[in-house]
């Protein structure tokens, strides 16, 4: 039970850290979109931890002149989850597509990535 306890308190500590640790450049993307279009981009991720972790991938879309509702438009990454290895830059591609009756507009795409970092307790013998 107490192995668990610093577990959690090790991975509760540890969880900002890891943050620190990964960079997307850029993180946000200005798109303007008309109805039926499709748009791809590209965008790099970095994780400067000690060893390869999965990252997974994530979005939020704002609309600039109206409500954005979430089904008009919708991203898919090229690859995600992803396996990042330490201090080697991946390039990832995203696709943008949207129904035909979206309503032309400039819209705001934010990249968010969140690494999973597992601990794994060891018995000494």
């Amino acid at each position: 039970m107490k192995k668990a306890i610093l577990g959690s308190l090790f991975l509760f500590l540890f969880f900002p850290l890891a943050y620190a640790q990964l960079t997307l450049h850029p993180s946000k993307f200005s798109v303007e979109i008309v109805g039926g279009e499709n748009i791809s981009k590209n965008f790099t991720i970095e994780w400067n931890g000690k060893t390869p972790v999965v990252c997974y991938l994530s979005y939020e879309i704002t609309q600039a002149n109206g409500v954005y509702n979430g089904k008009e438009l919708w991203l898919n990454f090229s690859d995600n989850p992803t396996i990042l290895e330490p201090y080697k830059p991946k390039t990832i591609e995203f696709y943008i597509h949207s129904l035909p009756n979206i309503q032309p507009d400039n819209y705001t795409i934010t990249i968010k990535a969140e690494v999973n970092l597992e601990q794994v307790e060891k018995e000494v013998e």
